[in-house]
């Protein structure tokens, strides 16, 4: 439910970021279109770059603080984009937006793989969904929300969705370990309601 609630509001925000970031580097910035390979290929770079310190980080902190702090993590990196004036600064700001999300992206994961067989497809498919919608509703908004108060507050309003997403996520899920958490997700009864005798 943590990771659910925190992808889930983070999408709102990231949604109509994905759909106002050209028009931002095209208009505001007065940017080729093309810039925004540039910016992907340092944002995967940056997550290459964590990919390595995700075991430790997993070693010593519990995934719902990964999570939480990743997500909160990203929100300020994507809100920060609303005050940029010079084309070099969204570089460095797409550098910690692959740096904030793969872990918490990763710590998702394996709270799925500690989720029990029987629920497992559910919650992935539960999150998937919620995640797909969100992400869409806030895409389809972006455009009213752009004309309405610009592509910048666009992109603070999107980090604070971010970063209340990432609070969302560390309050439900604090003090929980996966342990724990399988553990209770394991206590419930999925089986069905049918008795069988042993020779059966």
């Amino acid at each position: 439910m943590g990771a659910l609630v925190g992808f889930a509001v983070l999408m709102l925000g990231i949604g109509a970021i994905n759909v106002l970031f050209v028009p931002f580097l095209v208009n505001d910035l007065h940017l080729p279109e093309t810039y925004l390979g540039f910016i992907d290929l340092v944002q995967m770079i940056g997550m290459l770059a964590i990919t390595g310190a995700i075991g430790r980080l997993a070693y010593r902190f519990q995934p719902w603080q990964i999570i939480g702090s990743g997500i909160i993590a990203l929100g300020v990196f994507l809100g920060a984009v609303g005050w940029v004036e010079e084309a070099w600064v969204l570089f460095p700001l797409s550098f910690m937006w692959g740096v904030a999300i793969a872990p918490a992206e990763a710590s998702a994961t394996t709270i799925m793989q500690s989720t029990p067989d029987e629920i497992r497809g559910r919650a992935i498919s539960a999150i998937s969904t919620v995640n797909g919608t969100t992400n869409v509703i806030s895409m389809a908004l972006a455009g009213f929300l752009g004309a309405a108060i610009g592509a910048r507050l666009s992109f603070v309003v999107g980090g604070a969705f971010a970063i209340i997403g990432g609070a969302l996520a560390w309050i439900i899920m604090r003090g929980k370990p996966i342990s724990d958490m399988a553990q209770a997700a394991g206590s419930i009864d999925v089986s069905p309601q049918t008795s069988y005798s042993p020779d059966e």
